[in-house]
């Protein structure tokens, strides 16, 4: 990430080195005199924000297989909404825009065309990838509720109940839908406190 935005910091000074540098490899020559390079940078740095800020949140000291669960179906979700939308990020919409004002020739509309198939075909590929990847947490899907980051239904709850009791952790008890409704109305205070909102504030719960 760090890497990508110093190159596109110093995209103009490295272009004119390598146009005015001798003995250059054609490839990075090829690559800085395309019209569409800087565009690739642009939405890899828009992507790379998606991914690092889901990273670190994974990579925390403390955090459940629950909340795991949650940023890789969140993740998903949201690549999957770029495709839909076709989302390449602002900057790069704007770059783009601006390449086929200033230069609308045959080639560019054919460099552009390719750079949006090629970008739905990464929305393709990470979502899927992530979706492989995901796979092995979905038993846990009956701990969703747990983060409480909205108040669960008692059936998502009940369920829960079932599923512990069927792999021997016993959790039957007569006032179980007692301590629900605690539960249930402690949350729909707390949830309208900005305070709460924080993943912090959940973790005295589990």
């Amino acid at each position: 990430m760090p890497a990508v935005e110093r190159i596109l910091k110093l995209w103009t000074p490295l272009k004119n080195f390598f146009d005015s540098a001798e003995r250059v490899p054609k490839i990075i020559l090829d690559f800085f005199k395309s019209p569409i390079s800087e565009i690739y940078f642009l939405f890899l740095h828009s992507n790379l924000n998606l991914f690092e800020k889901n990273i670190k949140s994974v990579e925390k000291n403390k955090v459940s297989v629950i909340e795991i669960r949650k940023i890789l179906y969140e993740t998903q979700n949201t690549l999957i909404e770029r495709k839909s939308t076709k989302f390449i990020g602002m900057q790069t919409k704007m770059k783009m825009q601006k390449l086929k004002n200033e230069n609308p020739t045959p080639e560019t509309t054919i460099l552009i065309s390719k750079f949006e198939e090629e970008t739905l075909s990464f929305f393709n590929t990470a979502s899927e990838y992530l979706k492989k990847w995901s796979v092995s947490f979905d038993k846990y899907d009956v701990f969703d509720w747990m983060t409480l980051s909205e108040t669960p239904k008692w059936e998502k709850i009940e369920n829960t109940i079932l599923y512990l009791n069927n792999n021997g952790v016993e959790t039957l008890r007569d006032n179980i839908f007692e301590q629900y409704m605690y539960l249930k109305n402690f949350l729909e205070v707390k949830l309208a406190s900005e305070e709460w909102k924080s993943p912090d504030s959940k973790k005295i719960f589990f």
